[in-house]
């Protein structure tokens, strides 16, 4: 039996659990319980896997950490985004007062 086939229906499973997350935060708008440090640490971790997983020829697991980091760096645009925009928003309320 190839046990290969169960490390990809897991690379499946978890690009189709992480992406409606993302997307439901997306059209939500919600961002306030994510932080930086912990897309930080997604991302790191991710990356150690990425060359865990190169070096032994696990490409399930190759594949899921590369999901997670695309979803990590969608995450991680969204948030400076928004971040940016709150203080756009508070240098326009500043300007407005003066």
């Amino acid at each position: 039996m190839n046990y290969n086939y169960f490390g990809y229906i897991g690379c499946l499973l978890i690009s189709l659990s992480i992406f409606p997350k993302t997307y439901q935060r997306i059209q939500s708008n919600k961002w306030e319980n994510v932080t930086i440090w912990t897309n930080v640490t997604i991302c790191a971790s991710c990356s150690t896997m990425l060359i865990y997983s190169v070096k032994m020829n696990l490409y399930p697991i190759f594949c899921s950490s590369i999901l997670v980091l695309i979803n990590e760096f969608i995450h991680l645009c969204y948030y400076c985004n928004k971040k940016c925009s709150i203080r756009e928003m508070e240098c326009i309320k500043t300007l407005d007062r003066i």
